[in-house]
């Protein structure tokens, strides 16, 4: 009589155990698709890119379709872009008051001056805007942390106004499956009746 009771213990044991095992693995399988998940998400990189024609002149109004990124000869994904059109936010960190006309462009930008970086910071954090610019003199940086969606730039101080100008001029690529270190190339698609453009780009600071 016990015979087949021992045996229904092991029977409930090892089922007891099945489940378990079963649910360490459905665990595992979703904590590594999370993982898969984050990772692809790390791979996303941002790439800044600026467009001048053969008198080195900015070129604005370029559509998501007329660039391509290549590594290695395999075209990447493009996530996300945005046009030199889009709202932006400068804050510059600078004793040096800018040069020539470089005032206010347009409605869709907010041009922060102070020589405070705390200042600048907060003023940053409070815009709406979806393109946030840090620029800071080589005379006024400082050790402070970054927060995200704020990329951050040191330039000379005579350099200040072309900063700026470019700033403005810059389109931004969000590209997946371009590591930190990754070689890289912006292809620009030659819109018609337009003399030859050239892409000029550099990834955003990875913070």
């Amino acid at each position: 009589m016990r015979k087949p009771h021992v045996a229904n213990e092991f029977n409930s044991r090892f089922t007891r155990a099945a489940v378990t095992m079963l649910n360490c693995t459905i665990l595992v399988g979703l904590s590594a698709g999370a993982a898969s998940m984050s990772l692809e998400a790390q791979m996303l990189r941002q790439i800044n890119v600026t467009v001048t024609d053969p008198l080195n002149r900015f070129v604005t109004g370029l559509e998501r379709e007329h660039f391509e990124v290549v590594q290695q000869g395999v075209p990447l994904s493009i996530a996300a872009f945005s046009a030199p059109e889009s709202q932006i936010t400068i804050a510059l960190v600078t004793d040096t008051p800018l040069q020539g006309s470089v005032g206010v462009a347009g409605p869709k930008e907010l041009l922060i001056q102070t020589r405070s970086l705390a200042d600048a910071l907060t003023q940053l954090s409070a815009s709406t805007n979806t393109r946030k610019y840090l620029v800071m003199t080589t005379s006024t940086t400082g050790n402070v942390s970054i927060p995200g969606g704020i990329e951050a730039q040191i330039v000379e101080p005579a350099n200040l106004s072309r900063a700026v100008i470019e700033l403005r001029n810059q389109y931004v690529l969000l590209v997946g499956g371009v590591g930190p270190s990754a070689e890289f190339e912006v292809v620009l698609k030659q819109p018609r009746g337009l003399p030859t453009l050239r892409p000029n780009w550099k990834p955003a600071a990875v913070k």
